[in-house]
C-alpha cells in the first residue's frame, strides 16, 4: 500500500503545511486528454473502509478515495520518489494531487451551502483546475453543470483517483448517480497549465474552481494567463488558498499583487477563516475594456473591494450584508487613519498652546518679581533719604 508523508514545518507560525519543494530543470509534462474507461462509466465499487466522506452541506456529500490505500504498483515513479523524499511536491514531476488540502473543503462548502454561488453552476461550463481528488468538479456536476473538465498535473492522479471518485459519485445504477451522468459531459486532462492553455481545444469556461494552487509565486504568470485565456468575459474564478505558504514563497497577498499588476483581472475576498490557519476564498473576474482604460489611467477602483466572512457562508442576504459591512470597515481604515493623524496634530497643538501659556505665565510671574524688586528698591532708597 502507498504510504505518503507530508512534511509540517516546526517553524510555521500558523501550523500550515510546509511544502518542501526541490529545484528542478526538468521540462513540464505536456497536457493530454485521458479517456475515462468504459468500466468506470458504469460505476466503481470500492470497500467503504477505503473511502472518506466530505459532507459539503446537509443534503450534498462527496465520497473520495483514501489515497493511502492505493497500491504502490499503480503509481508513477515521480510520486514514489516524492514519498521517498518525504516531499509534498517535486516541481515539474509531482504537484501534490494525492492529498486533499483543507481549502478544498472551504470552497466546497461555499459551493454547496451558499445559494448565490450555487446559481453559478447550473447549465454552465466548469473547469476544476488542479483538481486532485476532483471534489470541486464533482460538486459542480451535482449542482447541475452542463460540462465539467478536470485538470491535474499528473496522469496517474487523474487515472487512480479523480476518475474513480467521479465514478463513485456520478456513475452507475444508482438513480441519483445516473442522473448526474446523463446531464453532464466530463473530460479529464493531465499536464502543465501552460500546455493546457495552449493546446486544449475548448472555447471558454463560465466558472473555474481551484484550490491550493498558488503556493509558489513562480506559477503565477501561467495561472493568470490561463484565466485570461480560458475564462469567458462574464465568467468567474473561485480560488481558495491559505493566506501564507511557508517554505515555498507563495500566498494570497502576493497573488493579489500579481492580479493588480496584470491589469486584466479584478478580485475580492468573499470568505476568510481567521482562526488557526489563515485561509481565504477569492472571487476573480475579467476587467471589461472601459475598466482597463480606467486602470491605465491610474484608477484602482476597478478592483472589487475586499470583503470577508468568518466561518461558513450564510444565506445570500445575510452574507451580503456582512460582506458589505466588513468591506465598508476596510474602506474606512484610511479615514480612521486620517482621524488619528488629526487627533495627533490636535494633541501636539494643545501641547504647544500649553507650553505658550506656561511661558506667558512664567513671564507674568517674572514681571511681578521684577516689579516687586523695583518697588522694594524704591522703598529702600526712600528709607535711606529719611535716615540722612
Amino acid at each position: 500500500m502507498f504510504s505518503f508523508s507530508f512534511n509540517v514545518s516546526e517553524n510555521s507560525q500558523d501550523g500550515s503545511e510546509d511544502a518542501t519543494a526541490q529545484d528542478s530543470s526538468i521540462d513540464e509534462f505536456e497536457c493530454i486528454e485521458l479517456k475515462i474507461p468504459e468500466g468506470l462509466r458504469k460505476g466503481f465499487a470500492i470497500d467503504p473502509d477505503n473511502l472518506h466522506v466530505f459532507l459539503a452541506s446537509v443534503n450534498m456529500q462527496v465520497e473520495y478515495i483514501n489515497c493511502l490505500t492505493i497500491p504502490k504498483e499503480d503509481l508513477s515513479q515521480e510520486i514514489l520518489n516524492a514519498e521517498i523524499d518525504h516531499s509534498d511536491l517535486i516541481p515539474g514531476r509531482y504537484e501534490g494531487g494525492l492529498k486533499v488540502w483543507e481549502c478544498t473543503f472551504d470552497l466546497g462548502e461555499l459551493m454547496a451551502e451558499n445559494e448565490e454561488y450555487q446559481k453559478f453552476f447550473a447549465d454552465r461550463a466548469v473547469l476544476d483546475l488542479g483538481c486532485g481528488s476532483g471534489i470541486l468538479g464533482i460538486l459542480a456536476v451535482k449542482l447541475g453543470a452542463k460540462n465539467v473538465d478536470f485538470q491535474d498535473y499528473n496522469n496517474d492522479v487523474i487515472e487512480n483517483v479523480t476518475m474513480k471518485n467521479y465514478s463513485i459519485n456520478c456513475c452507475g445504477d444508482d438513480t441519483e448517480a445516473g442522473e448526474y451522468q446523463s446531464k453532464t459531459d466530463v473530460r479529464f486532462f493531465a499536464g502543465s497549465w501552460s500546455s493546457f492553455t495552449d493546446h486544449v481545444d475548448v472555447l471558454q469556461y463560465d466558472v473555474i474552481v481551484t484550490s491550493e494552487t498558488i503556493y509558489s509565486n513562480k506559477s503565477y504568470d501561467q495561472l493568470i494567463r490561463l484565466f485570461n485565456t480560458k475564462l469567458k468575459p462574464d465568467g468567474v474564478v473561485l480560488l481558495a488558498a491559505k493566506t501564507y505558504y511557508f517554505g515555498v514563497g507563495g500566498g494570497l497577498r502576493q497573488f493579489e499583487q500579481a492580479l493588480i499588476d496584470c491589469r486584466t483581472l479584478s478580485y475580492r475576498v468573499i470568505w476568510a477563516n481567521v482562526s488557526g490557519v489563515a485561509r481565504e476564498i477569492l472571487e476573480i473576474r475579467r476587467i471589461i475594456p472601459q475598466q482597463a482604460e480606467e486602470a491605465d489611467a491610474g484608477d484602482q477602483t476597478v478592483l472589487l473591494p475586499p470583503a470577508m466572512t468568518n466561518g461558513k457562508a450564510e444565506g445570500t442576504e445575510e452574507a451580503g450584508a456582512e460582506l458589505d459591512a466588513v468591506g465598508q470597515e476596510a474602506a474606512g481604515q484610511e479615514a480612521v487613519g486620517q482621524e488619528a493623524v488629526g487627533l495627533e496634530e490636535a494633541e501636539q497643538e494643545a501641547k504647544v498652546q500649553d507650553s505658550v501659556h506656561q511661558e506667558e505665565a512664567h513671564g507674568d510671574a517674572t514681571e511681578q518679581v521684577l516689579a516687586g524688586q523695583e518697588a522694594a528698591g524704591q522703598e529702600a532708597a526712600g528709607q535711606e533719604e529719611v535716615g540722612d
